[in-house]
């Protein structure tokens, strides 16, 4: 009898003990603080910087009373290329990037799909929206290394040019058009023109200098890098759907992601995902708006296309869609079926 007290006894004392150290590390751990490395590319004074990055850093941090806390390294002030964000976060350089596909040509093929030309929609949000439902039902292996945090899209696609008017393709015959990417450059071919790849700062000498006779960018490029002083006409395409435009992506290191505290994985999750994806595509509608009345009002002369002008356009295009479906049918994707499901999703957001 006397045994069996004490080995019941010490059963007890060391499920206090034990119980005690669990309590113990529960408490450190929900005591715990986590530092997330968030770096971009943008300036540390632009309004993707200021008005959507620190504020959505700072709701993460308000959720989580403090627990989570960030550091941001705007204009790779981490160190790095902007080439190498994506790399960055996968690799675990930083914890968390905001990037564009555009820097990693090839890296993500079925999602070339939105910078085709006519194809997504004409505005941020139902594009972005779009891109988010399109990324979880068609994409997903393309992002099996990394955390995806949000997609979303530019603002679509203008044509702004130096010194002449373009209101048919055959304007842009033999002309120098930068584009941003190899898909655009595509697209400015189908329409006679010659692509030109140059970084931002090399925009304004170029167009200064008349080095490129113009560039399709949204209206965003042109005012927050001060170039509407060397833009004189503007071509807009009117309708639904939008000459190009690139997508944005916000990822985070997985091993990072999963690291956290299931709490903390939480309030990141309800702060990430297809709602981050379409309210920055909002917001990045009503920074195309400020851009565009800004752009006017330096004087550019705007031609609008539409009818049967816009078709002549989309007309020309027809054969670079052609030859991206054949290549995603020769990868083994069904390239019409990921063609079509991008504008059926977007229509669901009319």
């Amino acid at each position: 009898m006397y045994f069996r007290c004490v080995r019941d006894c010490a059963v007890g004392l060391a499920a206090i003990v034990l119980a005690a150290i669990g309590w113990a590390q529960t408490a450190r751990s929900q005591e715990q603080t986590y530092t997330l490395r968030l770096q971009h590319y943008l300036r540390a004074d632009s309004v993707e910087h200021n008005d959507w990055l620190l504020p959505w850093t700072r709701l993460i941090e308000a959720d989580s009373k403090g627990r989570i806390k960030f550091e941001i390294f705007p204009a790779m002030k981490f160190g790095g290329k902007a080439t190498e964000l994506y790399d960055q976060a996968r690799t675990g350089v930083v914890d968390i990037v905001w990037t564009i596909t555009g820097y990693s040509p090839g890296r993500f093929p079925r999602l070339e799909v939105f910078e085709l030309p006519w194809v997504a929609a004409s505005d941020a949000i139902r594009a972005s929206a779009a891109a988010w439902d399109f990324y979880e039902r068609y994409a997903r292996r393309e992002f099996a290394d990394v955390k995806l945090l949000a997609i979303s899209t530019t603002g679509k696609g203008t044509l702004f040019m130096r010194d002449r008017e373009a209101k048919r393709p055959s304007d842009l015959s033999q002309l120098p058009i930068r584009v941003p990417s190899p898909t655009v450059g595509h697209t400015i071919t189908s329409y006679g023109a010659i692509p030109k790849t140059l970084t931002v700062p090399e925009l304004a000498p170029a167009l200064s200098k008349g080095d490129v006779a113009g560039l399709v960018t949204p209206y965003r490029m042109i005012s927050t890098n001060k170039l509407g002083q060397f833009v004189n006409h503007v071509t807009e395409f009117l309708g639904d759907e939008a000459l190009y435009t690139s997508v944005y992506l916000i990822v985070m290191n997985k091993d990072r992601y999963w690291s956290l505290p299931r709490e903390l994985r939480n309030i990141i999750d309800d702060r990430s995902g297809h709602q981050l994806s379409a309210r920055l595509g909002w917001q990045i509608d009503l920074w195309e708006r400020d851009a565009q009345r800004s752009v006017r009002e330096s004087g550019a002369q705007v031609v609008n296309v539409e009818g049967e002008d816009l078709e002549l356009w989309k007309a020309a295009a027809t054969d670079q869609i052609a030859a991206w479906i054949a290549k995603r049918d020769a990868a083994g994707d069904n390239g019409r079926m990921l063609l079509e499901a991008v504008r059926k999703i977007a229509a669901e957001y009319r």
